[in-house]
């Protein structure tokens, strides 16, 4: 019995130390952060950040969450005074479990609502499953810990998500940049943002604001992350696509990750990580 005790103590020590850094390091993240534009609703879930976007008409959905968020999603819709049924487009910026989770239960429920997203993110929609055929890794050994701890926590963690297949009332966009359709109501650009994963799409909106997706992420930056999203295929892609960013005078960066934060601290930090300093995920 004394045994354990001693274990039951010891367990919650270790998850006391952790809560107590994983809310320092949170706090953090709140350092240097710029408001959203007023008009933009934010509907935060477990580690994911999504936006509704006025339209001429109803909603711009950006992104979604793990399957498990769809309830929570409505709650919070009901909160705001928002019908699912005023959401008439849902930009998937890439395929991962943490953005497109419960597309299937959105799309079911409001049949008329048209998906958006990049051609490539096709075929990985389809598979039901993060791609992890094209390598990568974690930004540093900490997060690594974290990501492992996390995994450890929720042993149903495995990256899998139901999968979509495109209809044809969906906007498959293509190519480096796209213009968002008329019928969208939405003067916006779209650019292709790979380096993530090979499906990244970021959405332009009034010039001076990026919806990132995951491109950049305002999250763990205590533990290392300096701004890169924990997980990348390809760090210096995303490096180059951080200086498009910057050439294109975008003032504020909108992650999926974190709060809001000013485009200069993506110059801050360019180049912080190498390919080489990635620690191996899959």
């Amino acid at each position: 019995m004394n045994r354990r005790k001693k274990a039951i103590s010891i367990v919650s020590v270790i998850l006391i130390v952790f809560l107590s850094f994983f809310s320092y390091i949170k706090i953090s993240d709140n350092y240097r952060t710029v408001r959203l534009p007023e008009e933009i609703v934010l509907i935060p879930l477990e580690f994911t950040n999504i936006f509704l976007i006025p339209l001429k008409e109803g909603y711009m959905l950006f992104d979604n969450g793990y399957e498990k968020e769809y309830d929570y999603f409505l709650n919070k819709l009901k909160r705001n005074n928002i019908d699912v049924m005023d959401i008439r487009y849902v930009m998937i910026s890439h395929h991962h479990d943490d953005h497109v989770g419960f597309l299937n239960r959105l799309t079911a429920l409001n049949p008329s609502l048209k998906v958006i997203l990049h051609e490539k993110s096709v075929p990985l929609l389809a598979a039901g499953k993060n791609n992890q055929k094209n390598g990568g890794g974690i930004v540093n050994s900490r997060i690594y810990a974290l990501f492992r701890l996390k995994q450890l926590i929720t042993p149903g963690w495995d990256f899998s998500f139901p999968p979509y297949s495109v209809r044809d009332t969906d906007i498959i966009l293509r190519g480096e940049s796209a213009e968002l359709p008329e019928e969208v109501g939405l003067k916006s650009k779209v650019v292709y943002t790979p380096g993530h994963s090979s499906d990244s799409i970021s959405l332009v909106y009034k010039d001076e604001y990026i919806f990132a997706g995951d491109m950049a992420s305002n999250f763990l930056n205590l533990a290392g992350a300096k701004h890169l999203t924990l997980f990348n295929e390809d760090v210096g892609v995303v490096y180059s696509l951080w200086e498009k960013v910057l050439s294109m005078n975008i003032r504020y960066i909108i992650p999926a990750h974190g709060r809001p934060f000013g485009a200069e601290r993506l110059k801050e930090n360019l180049h912080k990580y190498s390919q080489k300093d990635l620690v191996v995920y899959f």
